[in-house]
């Protein structure tokens, strides 16, 4: 029988072992392969999955070292015991859910864009008859520092929700892609990876800010991003190139992500000083650290124009700024997830429209 090992390409270089070690662990379960057959050598097994002797060595190593295989002195490698079986959600609608929180939520307090999003998920899951675990970001690296397969095995997941996919999450959820595991991303889809994933019209929105903005407001605006290679900045920043041009290096301030540290606020003012823009175009969530600066502080400056994708409610921050937001539409969101969990389909991607809202 030809062996489908092969590896999705998102899955970094030192993750490949490990990603084989999972095909090799449904190759064995789904095959079926019997107890006390023969598994393919390390050659066979490189070449089906397109890889390195040494990598498929080291995954064979690791169903070794699980006593799922046992190696028989110039014999080859023979099987054991069967692996156990992660619960697919291939078809059919979800049943058993885990929502991966964010970094920033705790069991106590969720961010505001969380919090208004696990409303809609849990409203769209009880209209349905599956079960719903949450667990938090400081949960799951606990289960990603040892073996992250366990998150779905001993939660009995078949369904996994990711309100965050960050660097150290690609490599996962691309293992979990290619062993057809149902998964569903929120605000990013990082590159190289295709579960479905509900986004933001980030294209119409920036459209809406240009539309609103003179030829001199343009060439004078001071963009703040996060890391301008990951999504949702790196989609802004496309659109923002696509529609206006690629704005000047000097007026692209490139910042950390929330909770954002002390010295971030002497930057913005720095910045803000410095360039004396005519708008200010926030990407990163920073409308309360410049909130803190104060009405006086924009009045010296020209008062410039203030748009920004984050609410004033976020990170629980004060309001003290007059400026135009971007929201997702309710309505469109609940239209997406019903069809999510109440019947286990939707497009590869989902835009949420968002409007414009004055604070």
């Amino acid at each position: 029988m030809v062996m489908n090992l092969e590896i999705n390409t998102a899955v970094p270089h030192g993750e490949l072992a490990k990603s084989l070690a999972d095909k090799l662990r449904f190759y064995i379960a789904d095959t079926p392969v019997p107890v006390g057959g023969r598994l393919p050598s390390n050659r066979e097994i490189a070449r089906c999955a397109n890889v390195s002797q040494v990598t498929a060595r080291m995954a064979v190593m690791s169903l070794l070292r699980e006593g799922i295989v046992e190696t028989r002195g110039g014999c080859g490698t023979y099987v054991v015991k069967h692996p156990a079986e992660l619960p697919l959600g291939r078809t059919g609608k979800p049943r058993r859910i885990g929502i991966v929180l964010s970094p920033w939520d705790s069991e106590a307090e969720l961010v505001w864009n969380i919090r208004d999003l696990l409303s809609e998920v849990i409203g769209s899951i009880s209209a349905g008859e599956c079960k719903l675990v949450i667990l938090t970001y400081a949960q799951w690296q606990e289960y990603a520092a040892t073996d992250p397969a366990r998150v779905i095995l001993e939660n009995g997941l078949d369904t996994l929700v990711w309100f965050y996919a960050g660097s150290c999450e690609i490599a996962f959820i691309a293992r979990m892609e290619q062993q057809g595991v149902r998964q569903l991303l929120f605000h990013r889809r990082p590159p190289g990876l295709h579960s479905p994933a509900i986004l933001y019209d980030d294209a119409g929105s920036i459209g809406d800010i240009l539309s609103q903005l003179s030829e001199e407001e343009r060439h004078r605006t001071l963009i703040i991003s996060g890391d301008p290679a990951m999504p949702p900045y790196s989609y802004r920043l496309d659109a923002w190139k696509q529609q206006c041009g690629k704005p000047d290096a000097d007026r692209l301030l490139t910042l950390p992500e929330a909770p954002f540290p002390q010295w971030t606020g002497l930057v913005l003012r720095h910045e803000l000083e410095r360039l004396k823009p005519k708008a200010v175009v926030d990407f990163a969530g920073y409308i309360n650290p410049l909130s803190k600066l104060g009405e006086e502080f924009f009045r010296k400056l020209g008062r410039p124009k203030i748009f920004s994708f984050t609410p004033p409610a976020a990170w629980q921050g004060e309001h003290q700024l007059h400026y135009t937001c971007y929201e997702p539409e309710p309505r469109a969101m609940s239209k997406a997830l019903r069809s999510f969990f109440q019947f286990g389909e939707m497009a590869a991607t989902v835009y949420l429209p968002l409007h414009r809202r004055q604070y």
